[in-house]
Order: structure tokens, then sequence, then C-alpha cells
């Protein structure tokens, strides 16, 4: 009894000691444990080192300390390696008590550790379970020589879970990270050097929003060391972070349901954080604007990879859903751990490790191509409304040609199919232009209808603030021709998109704005001859290509990816955990190689719960209409259908209005066998007519010549369009 008088007030001094003024924290206390029960209760752990894994997960989460007393020096061994550090050594019945516990006049007394164990330790977070040094300074610097590893950290420990999802806190956060880091920097004039962030969890949020501050600080002159690191932002990884609100509510209610019964308050946080999802949502469309924002203006853009968890917490689950933990369009990688497991590596040859060296490796290759400071690499306007694909593939023979054949020739054109990725092309041969000509314009043209075609031009008249452009008795059209006409300093791109319609470009539209001032003429006259600009167009019509080029030698045929680019394509839409298979070249293969089916396959196997390569093979050939789904995608044209079946029925529509006979003809080879399809099952008239009535399913791509130009042949997939095409419109069975 005298010994446990002693107890509280020196377990009291203690806590005092080591825990911080006002720190919230867990009391742990162990009676003890069966020697039979002894790490086996889970995998190697014991029944209270379980419980104690169990409640870490839990304060980990809520930002919470953990303290308890060892009693024995085995015990204090077993916390140790549970991350517990020792704050006192306190000795109970000194003089009065032998080590066991037994009454012993002058005995040594019982031995006790008050230990504690934090979660917002910035170096834990990176430390694995066997080493005391964190990964970033052990393992890095083997792998990238040229790096210098910078860590941030906030007291998790004082911020509930209320405060933190607030858009105050978050925002304290950032300014503090957005100072310390120009500090830093401008003390030991490195402002010039690019920077990668590595975030994890709710520090991601932290980082989105101090992208956010540096861009507000932009607007103020006196805010230029602050500005520096938004424009020397080079890439973002993401591991394990919530950029959902609903992904937070949900870690609550594992929260509320772990721990209830302990704090019985903590039910109402769910509630909290339901309702700021709001501000994650904010804080989310402020970053993409941000990113958006820099393409548009000419800067580089930000490359992200978004990492996520692929095992449960032990006593809780999943914490970040990987749809809460990945952004649409950007890539994504599985990490076969736990939300804290998953930033904890003691080797090289770990696969989190290797994934995650294998993205800041790539960054780092595009930065040595990239001019040493940090700074807007042209003043030129680079209107592209697409993100670069870090995921393209293949293609460089193509954009080879296109380069060598624009340095001779003005106007270039891309054609082929509909998701052949024409487009796809010209987003990519965009930014390579850009890179090897920094101080030239880059504009993006939308052809699909004559008023898109006209706002495009007006857009570009307004961004570059173009005499008369905010002039409405002025033709924006005419405007935008001039000025690039007259443009000799320096070189420019157009890439006129979709241009498919020859109405479009060649027939005088009354409807057209342009005043009685300008002489009308067809949008094409508006297309600038100049020799000092460039012009590539990507169109499934030939015939269009041809009349906007002025030659057959300016239009480069794109045929469909071959195997290996089509499977490497596949692999890299799908997440990591999948690996190159011949299942793979089997789903290229029925989807014709096609880019644009590939991406759209992918895209439904990633986004369905247990959905594999051989599922979605299996689940086409009993439904082809798969292909008809619509999984988006943010490098098209968002008024062009995505899905593949769509996407060539809008050309069906066009050869069905402008070529009723085309159309008929197209009808006939839908039902017959798709290969070798003799001419004379299709002639219905003299030679030119049945020349004349064909050429618009060559001229967009939809049939091939075979065999001397007496037999034809559709791609499968054109022919199971046509099909549905024609039971959408009710004729397949005329």
């Amino acid at each position: 009894m005298r010994m446990l008088s002693e107890f509280e007030p020196l377990t009291e001094a203690a806590k005092a000691k080591g825990l911080r003024k006002g720190e919230k924290y867990y009391y742990l206390f162990f009676v003890g444990t069966k020697e039979e029960s002894r790490g086996k209760v889970f995998f190697y752990l014991g029944l209270s080192s379980s419980l104690i894994r169990h409640y870490q997960s839990i304060a980990a989460l809520e930002g919470t300390s953990i303290w308890l007393e060892a009693t024995t020096a085995y015990s204090k061994s077993i916390y140790a390696k549970l991350d517990f550090q020792i704050v006192e050594e306190m000795v109970l019945g000194k003089g009065k008590a032998a080590v066991d516990g037994t009454e012993l006049k002058g005995g040594e007394g019982v031995k006790i550790w008050g230990m504690l164990w934090r979660p917002d330790d910035r170096e834990k977070t990176w430390t694995s379970e066997t080493t005391n040094i964190p990964w970033p300074q052990t393992l890095l610097p083997k792998k990238l020589s040229q790096v210098r590893v910078l860590t941030f950290g906030y007291d998790a420990f004082i911020v509930d879970w209320k405060a933190m999802v607030s858009k105050n806190r978050i925002g304290n956060h950032s300014k503090n990270l957005l100072a310390t880091l120009a500090t830093y920097r401008e003390d030991d004039e490195t402002n010039d050097r690019p920077i990668i962030f590595v975030a994890h969890s709710l520090g991601g949020l932290v980082c989105e929003d101090c992208t956010q501050q540096a861009l507000l600080a932009s607007k103020n002159s006196a805010d230029g060391h602050l500005q520096r690191i938004l424009e020397c932002t080079r890439g973002v990884l993401f591991l394990g972070t919530p950029h959902s609100g609903s992904g937070l509510a949900k870690w609550a209610e594992m929260l509320a349901k772990s721990f209830g019964f302990l704090k019985q308050s903590n039910s109402s946080i769910v509630e909290v954080l339901r309702n700021d999802s709001e501000v994650l949502a904010r804080i989310q469309a402020e970053f993409h604007t941000m990113l958006g924002a820099r393409v548009q203006e000419g800067q580089r853009p930000i490359n992200i990879t978004c990492f996520y968890e692929e095992l449960p917490l032990p006593g809780v689950g999943e914490v970040v859903p990987m749809h809460s933990a990945i952004l649409p369009s950007y890539a994504s990688i599985g990490i076969h751990s736990n939300h804290i497991g998953m930033t904890k590596f003691q080797s090289e040859d770990e696969h989190g490790f290797i994934m995650i060296l294998g993205e800041l490796r790539r960054w780092m290759r595009e930065l040595k191509q990239m001019p040493a400071i940090c700074q807007k690499t042209t003043t030129a306007a680079f209107f592209v409304p697409f993100r670069r694909d870090d995921q393209f593939v293949g293609r460089e023979d193509i954009l080879v040609h296109i380069d060598e054949e624009l340095k001779v020739k003005s106007r270039i054109a891309l054609a082929g199919i509909g998701g052949v990725g024409k487009s796809q092309i010209a987003i990519e041969y965009c930014y390579r232009f850009r890179d090897k000509f920094p101080s030239r314009d880059v504009f993006w043209v939308y052809c699909s209808t004559p008023e898109r075609f006209e706002q495009s031009f007006r857009d570009i008249a307004r961004r570059l603030k173009l005499p008369g452009e905010d002039d409405p008795t002025k033709n924006n059209l005419l405007v935008v021709s001039d000025w690039l006409q007259d443009r000799h300093q320096e070189g420019w791109l157009m890439i006129l998109d979709n241009a498919d319609d020859e109405k479009t470009f060649f027939e005088l539209k009354s409807d057209v704005h342009i005043t009685e001032a300008d002489q009308k003429q067809p949008l094409a006259g508006y297309l600038p001859q100049s020799t000092n600009g460039s012009i590539l167009v990507t169109s499934r019509n030939k015939n269009v290509a041809y009349r906007i080029t002025g030659s057959t030698d300016q239009i480069i045929t794109i045929p469909p990816l071959n195997e290996e680019d089509s499977c490497s394509l596949l692999l890299r839409k799908l997440p990591r955990t999948f690996s190159m298979d011949n299942v793979m070249k089997d789903l290229v293969k029925t989807l014709d190689y096609l880019p644009l089916a590939i991406t759209q396959a992918a895209a439904y196997i990633s986004m369905r719960n247990g959905m594999t390569v051989s599922k979605c093979i299996e689940i086409f050939h009993q439904n082809e209409k798969l292909l008809l789904l619509d999984m988006g995608d943010l490098r098209r044209d968002s008024t062009v259908p995505h899905a593949i079946l769509l996407t060539w029925q809008i050309s069906f529509d066009q050869i069905k209005k402008t070529h009723s006979q085309a159309a008929e003809m197209l009808s006939l080879m839908s039902v017959l066998d798709r290969q070798g399809i003799p001419d004379f099952l299709l002639d219905k008239g003299d030679l030119l007519s049945f020349t004349e009535a064909i050429a618009p399913l060559h001229d967009f791509s939809l049939i091939t010549v075979e065999a001397g130009g007496d037999f034809y042949g559709m791609h499968r997939l054109v022919q199971l369009a046509t099909r549905t095409w024609l039971e959408f419109h009710q004729e397949i069975k005329r």
C-alpha cells in the first residue's frame, strides 16, 4: 500500500515533465499478460502489443499521444519497440522493498518507467520500426545524389478533427510551411532550385493549400520570395491524402466505432467532418484551378502522383479509400501497406520505396532538360486547354514526322478514324514545340462547329488583348487572322482540332458574327497564310484535311497502335497492381489496338471493384455495347463523346446527312463478313458514281481497301458501331 501511495505523485510528476501543457493523451494501463498469450495474438505481437498497436492506429488518426508505465524491464523493451520513449525512471518503495516488490528493509525498491508515444513526430512518419533514421536521409541520397531533403511538421497533437478540417486551421499550417520554406531558401540563396513536395495524409491538404497561399502572394509585389515557391514547384507526391471530404467522414465513423466507449462525444465528429467536406472540396477546386492556370499562362505544369494504401490498419480498417486518395487524370500507384506503414521503408528493395523512387527519378530527368533557374520559361502565349499526358505512349515516328514536315510546310494534317489518338498526338506535340521554341505562341482552336471556331478566335483576341478585341463592331476572326499574318518576329503554332465537317470551313455561314463592314467569307478564309506560322489539323475526314492543307502529301494518316505500345498504354492506365501478361495482349487485340478504346477499357477496369482484364474481355464478348459506356477523358474535347462507339456514330450521322448512298453501303457492309467484301456487292451504278459514293467511307477511315482495290474491309469495332447505330435508328432489319 505504501508503494501505491507513492505511485500517483511520481507518475504525475513524470507526466508533467513529458507532456506539454494542455496536451490530450490516452492512458493505457496493463495489469499483466499470461505467458501463453505472449507473441501469439496478432502475427508476432502479444496481447498487450496488439492492443497498443490498435490504439496507436486510433491515436495517430486523431493526433493524440499515449502514456503508459512499464513495470518490468521486459515490458519496457516491448514498449520501446512500439516507439515509446522513456520520459522518467521512477523507484517505488526505495529502502522498504526488494526489486520484486516484497518487503525488505533497505531494499533497492521497484523500478518503473514512464513512457510516452506521440504521433506527430515528423521523423517517425518516415522511419521504419527497425531503424532510427528516416529513409529520406539514409536511402534517397544513394539513389538521388543531387537532392537535399527538408522536413516540415506541425503540432498535430493540439489539433482536433474539427479544427484540422477547418479552412483557417489548414490555412495557418500552409502559411507556416510557405514562410518557413521561403525563409530557408532565402537564407542560403537557393531560391532558384526546383521543389518537389512529398506529403503524407493530412499533410497533403496543407501542401495543396500552400500553393494557394503562394498564388495569393504573387499578387503582392512585396511577397516575391513567396511567389517563387509556386514558380519553382515541379512535383507533388501525395501519400494517402484524403482529397475528398467523404473519406474524412468515413475515418471519423471508424474512429467513433473504435473508441466511442472511451469518448462518447466522438460520435459528433462524424457530422462535423461531413459538413466540412465542403471546405475540402473548395481546397480541391482551388488547387485544380491553380494547376490549369499554370498551363494556360505558359508555365510548366506540376507533376502529380497519388499513392494509396492497399492494406487496412489493424483494428481500424481502411483509412483513406483509393477513390479518396487519387486525383482524376493523374497517375495513381498502390503501396502494399496500411496508412501508417506506407511511409516506412527499411531497405531500397521494398516495393513502396521503388515506386516512389521511380516517380522522383522520372521527374528529375525532366528537370535536367529544363532551364536551371525556376521562372516562366516563356512570355509567349500557350493556349492549350489540356494537361500533358504523363502516360503518353509511342508515336515517336509520327511526332518526328510532324516536326520534319513543319520545317518546310506551313500546314500539316493528322487524319484517321475517331479514337485513334490524333488529338493526343497534337497535345504532346504542343508541349514538345513549347520546350523547343519557348518564345513562340501556341494556340488551340476547336473546330467541331462554326460557333466553337469563332469562340476560340474570340478567346485568343481577348487573352492577347489585341486591338479591337473588345469592340463589338469588330470581327474577331479578322482581328486574330491579321495579327498572326503580320507577326514576323516569332513563329507560332495553331492546332485546328476536330476539323471534320466541310460545311464548317467552306460554306458561308450567315449566323457567324461578322459585321457589314467586314467582307464575309468562309471560315477557312480566316486561316492565316503566313509562312512564319504553322497549322496542325486533326480530322477524321481526309477530304477536309486535303482542302485545308492543299495537298495529300501534307496529310499524315494515323494508324492504330502496335501491340507493344497498346499493351504499354493499357498497363500505364491501369493501377500499378497489374502486370503485363498475355491476357492484356488479348484485350488490346480485341479492341483493335485503338487508343481511345484501350483507355476507356482501362478506366472501366480501374473503377469497378474486383474487375480484372479477363473479366473485362468476358463482359465484352457477352455484350459488346460495353464500349458505349463513357468513362470520361480530361484530354478530349468535353463536347465530344468519350465512348468509342459514340465517337464513330457522329461520323455515321454526318455521312448519312450528306452522302446517303455511302451510308447505305456502310450499312450493307456491317452485316457482311467484315473482310474481303467484293466491290460488286456494293456497286449500284457506273464507276464514277460508285467511286464518289464510297469516297466518304475512305475519307473517314471507316473502311480499308484490299487486294488491288477490288475488295474492302472494316475494323471489327467499326462494324459493331455501325450495327449499333442501325439498331438505334431501327434500320438493322431493313
